[in-house]
């Protein structure tokens, strides 16, 4: 159980990682 709600904690921060990524992409773009 722990593990299984630590991968959704690390899906849920790659996430938002790409997010703010494209983000900032897009603005110097």
């Amino acid at each position: 159980m722990k593990l299984l709600k630590e991968q959704s904690l690390l899906t849920t921060i790659k996430a938002e990682v790409q997010y703010i990524v494209l983000r900032k992409y897009d603005q110097y773009h």
